[in-house]
């Protein structure tokens, strides 16, 4: 029985410790996937009951906006204007073009092209169809300084630019870990800058921008785990080598 007792915790040692090692392409970065994967979905899910239903955190938006309104200047209206295009179609779209265009042409990495697109093009659909089924009205037009219009939850800038700056920065990452590491919370920041223009600007309340983050969330979680749990063993990076490379090397 002792003997039974020892195996069992010597491998469900080796089973945690299989999961946060960082070398291993279904060690740390899978782990960390999954459980941002079930937090973003539990959080969206909170908040669509919220703004389903009225409840306690939507009143909160209406002293956010308030707050906001109050805050306004010329300068940071410009600025947040000019900042909020970063989760538009419009600068999205011919930036995954000139990145899908670097990849095959430079790289030949079809896969990374197409896990950019399906990436992009699956938030929109996810985002559109909540819209649909939540149907949630914007903040008063008279507030609203970019004039967006159709339902309001969640906010589809929030979840494009997750989705499109946080894609980008994993497949850069894939190649090089060390050296590229900025990539992550630089697309991070980018999201989060064109979550706060949106509110700013009027378009949205707080619980859009939140669920926007959720829902973006969690799909590109979603997609990280399939690449991770589907990539070949050949596409991993040793740890002694991954963003080290001697001068001279490949890059």
């Amino acid at each position: 029985m002792i003997d039974d007792l020892v195996r069992f915790l010597s491998g469900m040692y080796g089973w945690l410790a299989r999961r946060v090692d960082p070398r291993a392409r279904t060690g740390l970065a899978l782990t960390a996937a999954v459980l941002v994967a079930a937090a973003s979905a539990g959080a969206f899910a909170g908040m669509t009951q919220d703004a389903l239903a009225g409840e306690e955190p939507v009143e909160l938006d209406t002293q956010v906006q308030a707050w906001a309104l109050e805050h306004r200047a010329g300068w940071l209206t410009t600025a947040m204007q000019g900042l909020t295009w970063l989760g538009s179609s419009v600068v999205l779209v011919p930036v995954l073009l000139a990145a899908s265009a670097f990849f095959l042409v430079a790289r030949r990495e079809v896969r990374a092209t197409v896990a950019m697109w399906v990436a992009f093009l699956g938030a929109v659909g996810l985002y559109e169809l909540v819209k649909v089924l939540v149907g949630r009205p914007r903040p008063p037009a008279v507030d609203d300084l970019v004039h967006a219009t159709g339902p309001s939850f969640p906010s589809g800038h929030m979840t494009q630019a997750v989705v499109a700056w946080g894609v980008l920065a994993f497949v850069l990452l894939r190649d090089r870990p060390r050296r590229a590491r900025w990539l992550v919370p630089g697309a991070a920041l980018l999201a989060l800058v064109v979550g706060a223009s949106r509110i700013y600007l009027g378009a949205h309340w707080l619980t859009d921008v939140l669920g926007g983050l959720a829902l973006g969330g969690v799909w590109l979680a979603v997609l990280l785990i399939l690449d991770l749990s589907t990539r070949p063993p050949s596409d991993e990076v040793p740890a002694d080598t991954a963003g080290n490379q001697r001068p001279g090397g490949k890059r």
